[in-house]
């Protein structure tokens, strides 16, 4: 099974980056994205069970779409040097934005929601949203040591 996310209406998101004032804001069509999860060290650090399963940390999920707004100016301690950046240049150029969801998240709302923006469908790896009872081993706020709690996971089959 492959991991969908689908955006069903037009949505703006923002992309920032290294410089805390960057960003580049990208409107993104209806469209329907197969998630990743292969190559992101969380995942590769997660246990296998003895069921052959393992715990997906995280998905990445890549859309496409353009620039709405953008904002670069060359800045030093946060006030502009060199000559203005011109705003609109990039306006209207193809761009892409990541979603990158924890498994747990995406179990849940799979488990969940009706409304989920998640798939699972029959191709590809075979995946598994699952909700896991355990005893806690710790007290905090409302749980006492030895209640049983529950979490989600996202389960992949390796083996």
């Amino acid at each position: 099974m492959a991991i969908t996310y689908t955006v069903g209406e037009t949505t703006e998101r923002t992309n920032t980056f290294e410089c805390a004032a960057w960003y580049e804001n990208v409107e993104i069509a209806p469209q329907t994205a197969i998630g990743k999860t292969e190559g992101h060290s969380y995942f590769t650090d997660s246990r296998v069970g003895d069921d052959g399963k393992r715990d997906v940390r995280w998905v990445s999920f890549k859309f496409t779409g353009f620039v709405t707004s953008d904002y670069f100016q060359s800045l030093f301690a946060g006030n502009k040097i060199g000559k203005s950046y011109d705003r609109a240049k990039n306006i209207g150029k193809s761009a892409h934005t990541n979603s990158q969801p924890y498994g747990y998240v995406i179990a849940d709302s799979l488990i969940h929601d009706p409304n989920t923006p998640y798939a699972l469908t029959d191709e590809g790896d075979q995946y598994e949203a699952k909700c896991v009872f355990y005893e806690s081993k710790n007290t905090w706020s409302d749980v006492k040591a030895g209640d049983i709690i529950h979490t989600h996971s996202l389960l992949k089959q390796v083996k």
